[in-house]
């Protein structure tokens, strides 16, 4: 339904789905910093799940092109009016929407034909990046894109809570496609995959995501500038892939992860018991590695560098050849 409200403002009633994690930023006043640091960094710019186009506003006043990715459909047409063409220098400022923290109804009506959705996506992202367009908005769940199919700009997005850490170890994943990204997530998480060494929340993502990017957290958001706000506050961080990354890196993340899962299995315990636990035939060998870097099986998991990690994983990547 669309109605007018103080004779400047188009309003529709939105429904926020609770089963997807949706979080819309309605105050961005804090995130204006975002229109000079992004295309500083690059001014060619993919964003996940813009919603209503609050923060899409202030990425799109420097870049040169930006394709959005969007799952509900109930905003694309929202987005093509704000910002398709020359539109969003006129009516940016002058659309909001309101919303409702009920689950809206008819969701198979609004994501049905998923695989659909994606082939078009494919076409449609092939397309816009040989025209003229400055902003292209797709009607595609992010998950289901293959990310080497997308353009190598810099990845941006309020990320939804419940699929942030899956869009970010995507992302990790395709470090030979994308340099950057500046994503918006909830704060526990980022304070995971920023930890060092050593610390508290030093973890799995942690070593996974700092294996080849460099994490730094930028922005703390509270609550009040999300609606409905979560219970939690929000943060802003930037992962900038690695000057010395290498094809090989990329080429053993999945080694890596597997070391991972099991190093931090059971946090409060010892590497020795973790890893003796998962591989106990390669146990001697981590240990080798242990001890040159003047550190001992009875440490914790979190007192392990991402390097001695990666060095586990080239032992396991080891093995799995011989086996072959």
């Amino acid at each position: 339904m669309i109605s007018k409200r103080s004779g400047a403002f188009s309003s529709q009633k939105i429904h926020t789905k609770k089963n997807l994690g949706q979080h819309y930023l309605v105050d961005v006043k804090k995130l204006s910093f975002m229109e000079n640091f992004i295309s500083n960094i690059n001014n060619h710019v993919i964003e996940v799940g813009p919603g209503t186009g609050q923060l899409t506003k202030y990425i799109i006043k420097n870049c040169a092109k930006l394709l959005a990715i969007e799952k509900d459909i109930r905003f694309i047409s929202h987005l093509n009016n704000l910002f398709a063409k020359e539109k969003f220098h006129n009516n940016a400022e002058n659309n909001c929407i309101n919303y409702d923290s009920e689950d809206g109804k008819n969701d198979s009506e609004n994501f049905k034909d998923a695989r659909k959705l994606t082939e078009n996506a494919k076409e449609d992202i092939e397309l816009f990046k040989s025209s003229e367009e400055k902003f292209k908005v797709i009607n595609c769940d992010i998950l289901e894109i293959d990310f080497n199919s997308l353009p190598d700009y810099i990845l941006v997005g309020n990320l939804p809570y419940n699929i942030s850490a899956l869009i970010i170890a995507k992302f990790i994943r395709c470090i030979n496609k994308f340099k950057h990204g500046v994503f918006l997530i909830q704060k526990e998480v980022a304070d995971k995959i920023c930890a060092k060494c050593c610390d508290r929340d030093y973890g799995r993502i942690s070593a996974f995501v700092q294996s080849v990017a460099k994490a730094k957290k930028i922005l703390n958001v509270p609550p009040g500038c999300f609606a409905p706000p979560p219970k939690v506050n929000s943060e802003v961080i930037h992962l900038e892939i690695l000057d010395d990354f290498a094809e090989s890196d990329l080429m053993n993340l999945d080694n890596l992860d597997t070391i991972l899962r099991a190093a931090f299995s059971s946090p409060r315990k010892t590497i020795q018991n973790n890893l003796s636990s998962a591989f106990p035939h390669l146990v001697e060998k981590f240990s080798d590695i242990i001890i040159q870097n003047n550190l001992n099986m009875k440490m914790r998991p979190n007192q392990v560098s991402v390097s001695v990690y990666q060095k586990m994983a080239n032992i396991f990547k080891e093995e799995e050849n011989d086996k072959k």
